[in-house]
């Protein structure tokens, strides 16, 4: 009888240290599995912020449905040109630019330059000139090495809307761009937001890292799937 009460009392000696552990086991496992959580919802949220610069990168670059090219230096200049300009545009205040005796946004030769470098790396060089159709032209001025933009520029530009990420490897991120085209009168009443219209297209645009900081290097066509949906131009 007393060998039982002895048995008894040395399972309850023991019954609250290894139920402690359990607890203290069950406490780390709910910790880690909320680590991991807070964790993955924290990736999520930078992988939609850096989508987002991604877009913006491009926005610039895919306004004029430029041409696709396999590497900067086969791309237009004027293309570059174009972009450089507007890159310069959306980025700045309008306190920022001066004005010419005609009421032109003058930009310098320099400052489109280095917008040149930031949209598609230091080591594509432009060639300044006059560049436009009918409706606008910028026009250069090699004396003064400046741009004379428009103040009534042109609207019904296209907008990126990044869909999917082929690849992101050796410094390269490769993303399928869905084109989200400009709206009227007649879609505005129709769309809402962007995610509700259509796209007039998709294209591939591969963008290379520099440092920190990621330039547009490709446009090239989509993957099967989405050609389908490409309207010619």
């Amino acid at each position: 009888m007393e060998n039982k009460k002895q048995v008894k009392h040395r399972k309850n000696k023991y019954a609250a240290p290894v139920g402690g552990i359990f607890i203290i086991l069950a406490v780390v496992g709910l910790l880690t599995v909320f680590v991991q959580s807070f964790k993955l919802t924290n990736k999520i949220m930078d992988n939609s912020g850096q989508l987002r610069k991604f877009e913006n990168i491009i926005k610039p670059v895919i306004m004029f449905d430029p041409v696709p090219f396999d590497s900067i230096e086969t791309a237009d200049n004027t293309m570059l040109l174009q972009a450089s300009v507007w890159y310069v545009l959306i980025n700045n205040p309008e306190e920022h630019f001066q004005y010419s005796d005609n009421g032109m946004i003058l930009l310098t030769a320099s400052d489109v330059d280095m917008a040149c470098a930031k949209l598609f790396g230091a080591g594509r060089k432009i060639e300044h000139q006059s560049f436009g159709d009918y409706d606008i032209t910028y026009y250069y001025n090699k004396e003064t090495q400046t741009y004379q933009i428009p103040t009534m520029l042109q609207t019904g530009f296209y907008t990126p809307e990044i869909v999917e990420v082929l690849s992101s490897k050796d410094d390269i991120v490769s993303l399928v761009v869905a084109y989200i085209p400009p709206y009227d009168n007649l879609t505005v009443n129709v769309l809402k937001d962007k995610k509700q219209s259509v796209p007039d297209k998709y294209m591939v645009y591969e963008l290379r890292k520099s440092k920190d900081n990621y330039f547009v290097s490709a446009i090239k066509y989509p993957p099967e799937k989405y050609s389908q949906y490409n309207i010619p131009h």
